[in-house]
């Protein structure tokens, strides 16, 4: 018995997976299309923010009442090393009387020079 030609290709196209075959294009299904439709719908969750370190929010909470991040950045600093800018936050901490202990000196210090000051370690 000779199976006709025909009929062998088609059962042989019929037996391939779609993308061997790239002049036939597989249609998504009522399902995909219905689940990529709702993940568009979706609402997009935003990025957390970084959370603040100490430092920093002892410097903005107490620090900005009086000046703003400019002072850092001048072109005549007066804050030339690590130890002076400890010296200068020790300083205005005691005139603003707010008895912060050496940590809270040390936290608002490290964050100035993590975003202004940029001394070496």
């Amino acid at each position: 018995m000779r199976i006709p030609k025909i009929a062998l290709l088609c059962s042989l196209a019929l037996a391939l997976p779609v993308s061997a075959n790239p002049r036939i294009e597989a249609s998504p299904s009522p399902q995909t299309v219905e689940s990529q439709s709702a993940l568009d719908k979706a609402p997009q969750k935003p990025l957390p923010l970084p959370t603040p370190s100490r430092g920093q929010l002892l410097y903005d909470n107490h620090c900005t009442t009086c000046h703003v991040s400019m002072v850092h950045i001048r072109t005549r600093q007066q804050v030339t090393s690590m130890q002076e800018l400890r010296n200068q936050v020790t300083r205005w901490a005691a005139y603003a009387k707010l008895h912060w202990n050496k940590d809270e000196i040390e936290e608002v210090a490290r964050h100035l020079n993590t975003h202004f000051y940029k001394f070496d370690k």
